[in-house]
């Protein structure tokens, strides 16, 4: 049985891949090794989170966006 954090974080670095990709970006303005999972603060939230913060400055918009 796989873990639901490793499978969550397989997810978000696929979409963001997709979305470098698509963008025309170049992949190494991303740091994806540094995508973190982590447990939500506040279960109405869902059950995990990713902050984004480490993506802002690449993707040139704020976290929120």
């Amino acid at each position: 049985m796989s873990d639901p954090k490793s499978e969550f974080k397989k997810a978000i670095c696929t979409a963001l891949q997709e979305i470098i990709n698509e963008k025309k970006l170049s992949l190494e303005d991303f740091p994806l090794d540094k995508t973190v999972v982590q447990d939500s603060p506040d279960a109405s939230l869902g059950d995990f989170g990713s902050p984004m913060f480490v993506f802002a400055k690449s993707f040139r918009t704020s976290p929120q966006s």
